[in-house]
């Protein structure tokens, strides 16, 4: 059997003293089949992930104001399950500086920044 090494997104998660909920941006990398696998490599909840056809009425009554991240209606909708990490993948969002400060705005701070993402949370 293949033993898999967490990724650095995933010893990042793992390590944050808190279980709070995960959300992924953009919201369509829920589903990639690594990022559910990850959950149990963190052991954090995370909101969508990979449905059939029929997917629960919930997750498609937000996902069109998830896809629009980082509007504030998107960021709303964020603060009511208790999300507590916002991941980023960087290379889907070219203008970092400008995501910096439109989510500090909005409440978040940048808790690291690894190559591939950037992992944000909500000030207590």
């Amino acid at each position: 059997m293949t033993k898999i090494e967490p990724r650095p997104l995933d010893t990042c998660l793992a390590t944050q003293p808190c279980n709070g909920a995960v959300a992924i941006f953009p919201l369509d990398q829920v589903q990639d089949q690594i990022n559910i696998f990850a959950n149990l490599l963190h052991g954090k909840p995370f909101i969508g992930g990979l449905f059939n056809a029929n997917q629960p009425p919930q997750y498609t009554n937000i996902k069109p104001i998830l896809d629009q991240f980082p509007t504030v209606e998107a960021m709303y909708l964020l603060r009511e399950p208790g999300i507590t990490f916002i991941v980023v993948d960087k290379a889907s969002y070219p203008d970092l500086t400008a995501l910096d400060t439109q989510l500090e705005a909005e409440g978040l701070v940048q808790l690291t920044d690894l190559d591939q993402h950037r992992v944000y949370g909500f000030e207590k």
